[in-house]
This record gives structure tokens, sequence and C-alpha cells, in this order.
């Protein structure tokens, strides 16, 4: 049973972090896209 909750836990940690890193990803895309349109 003990085996099975960390388990649950590590995939809700690694889940949780790929999100995480996404967002961070589509965050730095906006604020490029935003900087080059305020150059234009």
């Amino acid at each position: 049973m003990a085996m099975v909750t960390l388990t649950i836990i590590a995939l809700g940690a690694l889940s949780y972090q790929y999100h995480a890193a996404m967002h961070a990803r589509i965050a730095q895309a906006q604020i490029t896209a935003i900087r080059t349109a305020q150059l234009l």
C-alpha cells in the first residue's frame, strides 16, 4: 500500500513539474511576442 501511495505522489509531482514548465514556456513566448510587437 505504501508503494502505491509513493508512486501516485511521485507521478503527481512529475505531472506538476511538467505543466509548470509548459506554462513557463508559454509565458516566455508571450513576453517575446509582446516585446517584438512593441519594437514594430
